[in-house]
């Protein structure tokens, strides 16, 4: 829940920062609706505005695989309309003028958008879009998710992470092993250190050592084999346990390729969930 917290307060932050520009702005060019109750009014229906907006977009993702790039551009520039003509009734100002407080909107939303992309995305919280089934029927293909980038991973939870390879891509999966573990694979469970591993229904009593889907060519580890994990290392499996290729096949993933703890899946709204 820290994710959508941190999210929530940005929101409140950024509610507050436009509801004292925009009046000042207004007054500048002459409205005489210049008080922060004024902008706080006018905030709020911007925020709404956009929430509808952003949830057009979210949906029209969701439920197109591979949406026209066109849809987009429309949908920023018919929200650009809309916001003009809330602050030109709202500040009671002719066309020419109401380009001030809009403009200073458009700024404020500038430094918001630098502030998210080289201080929040990076260093606190981002989001993500599930890439593929390996964790069905927990996260589904499309399925939209926070993940937390300060707080410590613990066992069973959903992390995000970079997938070794020529192209490295982001993929998540259930964490199940912690670095200098033990861990094997033994009728269908999972044990930690010799002691059998107490597994989420979606996963009891299916665990292999490989994914009944995979070739036996491709196959690293066998069923009774123990894997010993080192320092930095985590094991990870996907709920979809009979065909996620996961560090079964790929081996255990390091600490350094870990990006987050996924601690809430927000989209789509009938799925919404907290799991940290």
């Amino acid at each position: 829940m820290i994710s959508l917290g941190f999210f929530f307060l940005l929101a409140m932050l950024s509610l507050l920062l436009a509801a004292w520009v925009l009046p000042r702005a207004a007054r500048a060019v002459g409205s005489s609706r210049c008080r922060f109750r004024d902008g706080l009014v006018v905030a709020l229906i911007l925020l709404l505005i956009g929430i509808v907006f952003a949830s057009i977009n979210l949906a029209i993702a969701w439920k197109i695989a591979e949406p026209s790039w066109s849809i987009r551009p429309i949908l920023a520039v018919a929200q650009l309309c809309v916001v003009f003509i809330v602050l030109k009734r709202w500040f009671a100002l002719t066309t020419g003028r109401t380009f001030a407080p809009f403009g200073a909107l458009l700024a404020l939303a500038v430094m918001q958008i630098g502030l998210a992309f080289l201080v929040v995305r990076p260093y606190f919280v981002e989001a993500f879009v599930m890439p593929t089934s390996s964790m069905a029927p927990t996260l589904e293909p499309g399925d939209r998710f926070t993940v937390n980038k300060l707080i410590a991973p613990r066992r069973m939870d959903l992390v995000a992470y970079w997938r070794p390879g020529p192209d490295p891509s982001m993929y998540c999966k259930r964490l199940i092993g912690l670095p200098g573990e033990r861990v094997r694979f033994d009728n269908g469970g999972v044990f930690i250190n010799d002691q059998p591993l107490a597994l989420p229904a979606v996963l009891a009593g299916h665990c292999h050592a490989s994914p009944a889907a995979a070739r036996a060519s491709i196959s690293r580890y066998r069923d009774g084999e123990t894997i010993a994990l080192g320092p930095d290392e985590f094991f990870l499996i996907g709920d979809a346990v009979d065909i996620s290729a996961d560090s079964r096949l790929d081996g255990p993933s390091r600490a350094s390729s870990l990006i987050g703890v996924v601690d809430a899946l927000y989209w789509p709204p009938r799925k919404f969930h907290v799991f940290r």
